[in-house]
């Protein structure tokens, strides 16, 4: 059983094991206790979601941020000790926090030129006081999927060695509603591609395709098939609907009518060879389920 998370004076603490991997870890920062309830209640409200720290100032901002490691920080500007724009830029300046967290502003202050300095401290986005809660968790998910594309296409450009069709078939997922924080995307995109270069792979998922992954990545072909499994519910409830109904032919939603794994994987495999097939013979970028309908348009009428 997970550790309960409780607040003792502005931090939440219970310790890293009651963190759950699958959800998006976000601390928020306001010397008002008021507004610090008002995040905590939005975003714990949301199932994707938890907060995992508070502070009252930007010195114990830093404190939440190293020790609990948000994917997230939601945070006002005019704070005791340290503002927020000095807290953000000491954070993207620290070399010891390996993976920077995004950060959002929700600020009673609207002058231009306090905005524009935000943006280019960092800050993803900006929310004028008093929150709206669905556009605050809109926007976290928004900033870090943005930020995820930044940091996979950085490590792309140090390490070189994804191939073309990995990048494809990862912005694929991604614009499908497969969200990168996610372990089982990581998965899923893994075996779309070993799908992709043998088609047998799906059918011997339990003893070849899992078994595989998990070696790779160093974990046990039980947490891969549940983490893929995960992903598969994610997308099918929250994702692109009309594109998923187009590629499985079926209405989407209702998590009871999601595809199994192996389905999903020989379905997804056989839609994204096609479709980059397709694709590249225009150096077209696929998007989205109009760009997919663009491309079919073009096949019926001989364009290709």
């Amino acid at each position: 059983m997970k550790n309960e998370i409780i607040i003792v004076g502005t931090y939440i603490t219970g310790g890293m094991q009651s963190m759950d991997d699958d959800k998006i870890r976000v601390a928020c920062a306001d010397d008002n206790m008021a507004v610090r309830r008002v995040f905590r209640d939005i975003i714990n409200d949301e199932p994707d979601m938890e907060l995992v720290g508070e502070a009252i100032n930007g010195s114990e901002l830093i404190s939440v941020i190293k020790n609990y490691k948000p994917h997230a920080v939601v945070l006002d500007l005019i704070m005791p000790k340290l503002d927020g724009l000095e807290v953000i830029r000491k954070i993207k300046a620290d070399d010891t926090i390996k993976n920077k967290p995004v950060f959002i502003v929700v600020s009673a202050i609207g002058e231009d030129r306090i905005i524009r300095e935000a943006f280019e401290s960092g800050v993803e986005y900006y929310i004028m006081k008093p929150v709206d809660g669905p556009l605050l968790t809109d926007r976290i998910r928004w900033a870090l999927n943005n930020e995820e594309q930044r940091r996979r296409s950085e490590e792309l450009k140090r390490r070189n060695s994804y191939t073309d069709i990995e990048i494809k078939v990862a912005d694929m997922l991604l614009k499908l509603g497969m969200p990168v924080h996610i372990i089982g995307q990581r998965f899923m995109r893994e075996a779309l591609i070993m799908t992709m270069n043998d088609r047998e792979c799906v059918s011997s998922i339990t003893k070849l395709l899992y078994p595989d992954i998990a070696r790779k990545n160093k974990t046990t072909p039980t947490r891969v098939e549940r983490a893929m499994r995960h992903a598969i519910e994610v997308v099918w409830t929250k994702g692109d609907m009309k594109w998923l109904e187009e590629i499985f032919c079926r209405p989407a939603g209702n998590i009871e009518d999601r595809p199994t794994n192996s389905e999903f994987i020989a379905r997804m495999a056989e839609y994204i060879s096609i479709r980059l097939s397709v694709a590249d013979n225009r150096n077209m970028v696929i998007e989205s389920i109009e760009d997919v309908r663009e491309l079919e348009r073009m096949k019926q009428n001989e364009i290709f």
